[in-house]
């Protein structure tokens, strides 16, 4: 899934990961959001649809360490 984003959609403005449970969706959209950052060709927003998912989110990207940033977590 990453090499298709980066190959194919990786200067489209919005991108929605569609994944089974289990897929690695976070750890896409993450990596995706990080990249999009570190090259400065937009901004990133991760959405989650309740505060579980927030949290599970921002717990997978604060184990990766401080290089995933965060604005505005509110759970």
């Amino acid at each position: 899934m990453l090499d298709e984003w980066f190959d194919h959609r990786r200067h489209e403005p919005d991108v929605v990961i569609k994944q089974n449970t289990g897929g690695g969706k976070t750890a896409v959209g993450l990596l995706i959001a990080q990249s999009t950052l570190n090259e400065g060709i937009g901004k990133a927003v991760y959405l989650a649809p309740d505060k579980y998912l927030v949290r599970r989110v921002h717990e997978e990207a604060a184990a990766w360490g401080p290089g995933l940033r965060q604005k505005g977590y509110n759970a």
